[in-house]
């Protein structure tokens, strides 16, 4: 469902398009996932299938790997600020829909939450143009 339009992205932030190396594969996520007996909205399914080995996924801010997903509190929390500042994650009554609002939360003793303005493909893309070009505003926000 979200595959396309993380490909379409990723050739216009980097100029090149993804290949199959930068992905999982829907086996992969599937069998991962079970593994780890979680269960993940479709558009964080469909970015580890398409580009969850991407290079991006590390260079700055960080996406977990599908053996770093897991709850804290109520909170499935997908990637940290490059210097663990502050989580990225999905509230757990969310966490089922396909392409839920993100929250963040300042790394502290008590995490508290806070939506942000995008849904989980839309903020997934917005943060990496943001790591490649700065403020600007990303060309296209809607998934």
């Amino acid at each position: 469902m979200f595959k396309g339009y993380y490909r379409r992205r990723f050739a216009e932030l980097l100029g090149t398009p993804l290949t199959e190396a930068d992905g999982l594969g829907d086996d992969a996520v599937a069998n991962a996932l079970r593994r780890r007996r979680l269960s993940v909205p479709r558009a964080l399914f469909d970015y580890y299938a398409v580009a969850g080995r991407h290079r991006i996924n590390r260079e700055y801010n960080r996406l977990y790997s599908i053996r770093e997903l897991g709850w804290r509190d109520e909170w499935l929390v997908f990637m940290e600020e490059n210097q663990s500042v502050a989580y990225r994650g999905v509230d757990r009554a969310e966490a089922g829909k396909f392409n839920p609002v993100v929250s963040q939360a300042p790394n502290a003793e008590l995490l508290e939450w806070f939506p942000e303005i995008y849904r989980l493909s839309q903020f997934v893309m917005a943060m990496w143009h943001w790591q490649l070009h700065g403020n600007q505003e990303p060309a296209e926000a809607g998934a």
